[in-house]
Formats: structure tokens, C-alpha cells, sequence
């Protein structure tokens, strides 16, 4: 088909009775360079369903980068529906939107001009979700995200603290909030914050007496954390023996996985996992079996 007779068969279907059939049709024309802008595609945004903004927002996610502009100019408006679906869109991009992420962190803050913008959970909640997709190299949103874990309310809270878990090590900053927010009365938030320090990794070894703490009441997370830390959280090595003894197997079990993940500096806990071979649970014995291997390696 030429050209001419492709533009003119997607302009006859944006215009098509059917929304959902006009959008696609839209990003079709977009997509090719027939017809249509990035700003037709943002229009959805307004539409009453929610459903057809979340659309146009995966729409435009698959675009790419050259939707970049037309959606940080989208973050600025006063519609509500339009921010909050231009960052969705930017977050479907993933780390092809980094250069959105100054544009996503001002979103964050309290802007006098715009109040509205920033009053706005579901922006606030889908630009948090946008830089966490971009991983460490959205670690300039550090600070920022930070400042949304002292909040009060506990849904934002909840999207940054996995947001900071996504960007790894270059988190170490967040640490003290995350250990803060170990206390929090919300059991998510809590339990959030305790795993989020384990995909911080050996960066988080300034939790490693909390955790070790936490290994009473939360066993199962608090050992996933330590694993996460690592060597770092060697520490930890005589705690986590008394929880090989834990009357659920699922603990045991990760209880000796994670004296395998500290490796050589949990030696002493060789006699224990020795016994935890005649475990009658399977996957424990398996586990024991491999922590060893990894506390003794074979010369």
C-alpha cells in the first residue's frame, strides 16, 4: 500500500466511533509519521475511563523518545489526568526516559506556583514508580525520594522506599529512613523497608544490628536483608544460628542460605549447619549442604 493510501485509511480510523479504536489508530499514524502528533495521543489522557488514559499511556510509552518533550510538558499541567498518565507513560519507557528524570523529581516537591500538581498522589505515585524503573542511574532522585519516606502517609512512602530498593547500592543514603520506617505502625511499610535494605546490598551495613534485632520477630524478612548485605552482615553469623533452630522450616532454610551468603566470615557456624545435614526437612539439608560449600570451599 502507498503511503497516501496508509494515511488515508488510519486517518478514517482516528476517527472511528469506537475511543479505544480511534487511539490505537492515533499511535498507528504516530508511530509512522502519518498524520498525527505526540499531543494527538496525549489528548486521550482526558478522556472520563481511566482505562483509555492507562492505554494511551502505553501507547506512549512505546513511542519512545520523541514523546519525551510533548510528556514533560504533559507533568506541568493542572489537569490531573494529564500528569498523572504523562509520568505512567514515561515510566513504560524505562531508562529510555532518563533524560526525564529532572522533570519526574520536580514533581516531587511542593511547588507554591502549581499547588495543585503537587497535591496529587497518583502523579506523585506513578513519577516515584517512573524513576524506579530507571534504576541506579536515576540516583539523583535519591534525595527527593528520601524526603517522601518522611512523610506521613504510608502509600507514597511505600512506592519510594521500593523505588530506592531498585536502585541498589547507590542508595546507601536512604538507609537511616530505611531503618526509621522499621518501627512504623504499618506492617507493608515495615516489612517494605526491611527488604529494601537487603537490595541495597553490602551498602546497608548500618542496619545489620537492627536486622539482627528484627530476626525475633520477623525471621523470614530480616534474614532475606542479611543475605542481601552479605559478608557485611557477618555479625549476624551467632543470631542467625538460633534461627536454624526456628520451629518453621521455610526459616531454617533461609537461615542457612544466608550463612552461606556470608561465606568464610560465618565459619563458626559450621558445627550448627553440620547438624542442620540430618534436618528433616529436604530443603534444609539442601541448604545446610550449600552453605557449607560456600563457608569451606574446597582448596
Amino acid at each position: 500500500a502507498s503511503v497516501a493510501g496508509i494515511a488515508s485509511a488510519l486517518g478514517k480510523a482516528t476517527k472511528h466511533k469506537d475511543k479505544i479504536t480511534r487511539l490505537w489508530a492515533t499511535y498507528a499514524a504516530v508511530k509512522t509519521g502519518v498524520g498525527r502528533k505526540v499531543v494527538d495521543l496525549i489528548e486521550f489522557f482526558k478522556d472520563r475511563d481511566a482505562n483509555v488514559g492507562k492505554t494511551a499511556a502505553k501507547a506512549l510509552g512505546e513511542i519512545g523518545a520523541r514523546a519525551i518533550p510533548d510528556l514533560v510538558k504533559a507533568l506541568r499541567s493542572r489537569d490531573r489526568s494529564i500528569n498523572a498518565n504523562a509520568a505512567l507513560a514515561l515510566g513504560e519507557m524505562g531508562i529510555v526516559a532518563k533524560r526525564a528524570i529532572p522533570a519526574l523529581i520536580s514533581v516531587l516537591h511542593h511547588n507554591p506556583k502549581n499547588p495543585e500538581v503537587w497535591k496529587s498522589m497518583v502523579l506523585r505515585s506513578n513519577a516515584i514508580d517512573a524513576l524506579g524503573k530507571m534504576g541506579p542511574a536515576a540516583k539523583t532522585a535519591i534525595p527527593a525520594l528520601i524526603k517522601v519516606m518522611e512523610l506521613k502517609g504510608v502509600n507514597l512512602r511505600l512506592s519510594a522506599a521500593r523505588a530506592l530498593g531498585k536502585m541498589g547500592p547507590a542508595a546507601e543514603q536512604a538507609v537511616p529512613v530505611l531503618i526509621k520506617s522499621m518501627k512504623h505502625a504499618n506492617l507493608k511499610l515495615r516489612r517494605t523497608a526491611t527488604l529494601v535494605l537487603g537490595q541495597i546490598g553490602p551498602a546497608a551495613k548500618a542496619a545489620v544490628p537492627v536486622l539482627i534485632k528484627e530476626l525475633k520477630e520477623k525471621p523470614l524478612d530480616a534474614a532475606e536483608a542479611l543475605g542481601g548485605i552479605g559478608p557485611k552482615a557477618a555479625a549476624a553469623a551467632e543470631a542467625l544460628v538460633e534461627t536454624l533452630k526456628h520451629k518453621d522450616w521455610r526459616v531454617r532454610k533461609v537461615a542457612a542460605r544466608v550463612l552461606g551468603k556470608i561465606g568464610p566470615a560465618a565459619k563458626g557456624t559450621i558445627p550448627q549447619l553440620t547438624e542442620a545435614l540430618k534436618d528433616e526437612n529436604a530443603e534444609v539439608r539442601a541448604a545446610a549442604a550449600e552453605a557449607l560449600k560456600k563457608i569451606q570451599p574446597e582448596e
